[in-house]
This record gives C-alpha cells, sequence and structure tokens, in this order.
C-alpha cells in the first residue's frame, strides 16, 4: 500500500511539472524587423511595439508555404528547412517559439510565413 501512495504522488508531482515547464513556452507572431546574426538576435515587430530576441544556438528555422495539393482545388503546406537566422529576410511575418531560460524569452524556433526567405539549404547532388 505504501508503495502504492508514492507512485501515485511521484506521478501527480510529474504532472505537475510538466505543466509548470510547458507554461514557460511561448509562441510571438510579428514582422522582423532586424537580424543581428553575430550576436543571436532578431527584433519583431507585434502589435506595433518592437521587441529583441536572443535566439538560441540550436534553434530551428523552417519557411512555410502554401502550395497548389494533389487533388484539384486542394492545398497543402510546404516546409523547407533555412540554414540560419541569416537567411531570414527583414519585413518577414514570422511565429517564434521561445522558452524562458534563466528568467529571459530565448526563442527555440523560427517559423517564416509564406516562404519569404533569402538562403534555403542546397542539396546534395546524387
Amino acid at each position: 500500500m505504501k508503495r502504492f501512495v508514492i507512485s501515485v504522488l511521484s506521478a501527480a508531482f510529474g504532472v505537475l511539472f510538466i505543466t509548470v515547464a510547458a507554461s514557460d513556452a511561448g509562441e510571438v507572431k510579428g514582422t522582423v524587423k532586424k537580424i543581428d546574426a553575430g550576436n543571436s538576435t532578431v527584433t519583431v515587430t507585434v502589435d506595433g511595439a518592437d521587441k529583441t530576441f536572443t535566439v538560441n544556438k540550436d534553434a530551428s528555422f523552417t519557411s512555410v508555404s502554401v502550395v497548389k495539393g494533389k487533388k484539384p482545388g486542394k492545398e497543402m503546406e510546404k516546409v523547407d528547412t533555412i540554414d540560419a537566422l541569416s537567411g531570414i529576410k527583414e519585413g518577414a511575418k514570422v511565429t517564434l517559439l521561445t522558452e524562458t531560460v534563466d528568467e529571459k524569452e530565448v526563442v527555440k524556433a523560427v517559423k517564416v510565413d509564406g516562404g519569404t526567405t533569402m538562403a534555403k539549404k542546397k542539396k546534395k547532388d546524387k
């Protein structure tokens, strides 16, 4: 019986921890105003105000655009990988996925809407 109570309490604390950790994640949608690849920062205009974010060194960068689907009248999303922060144009519509690290909001992923990018990963020749 004692093991059962400990197991239940452990599971409850685990769920609480996951809930608190997930609440630290955020999503910011805006327009890129400035890219500083050297300092790993991006300034985004959100609701008329500029906000600068530090971009995590392991952040992912993708471009998502809507393309004609295989069936008539259907559309689908096309996702391309962008090499780095420097591959994003100023003026691009973006969604930043952030997390709190040391009480600071840090970008862990950048999704560029509409495919407005400059540099895409090169495909290897076969």
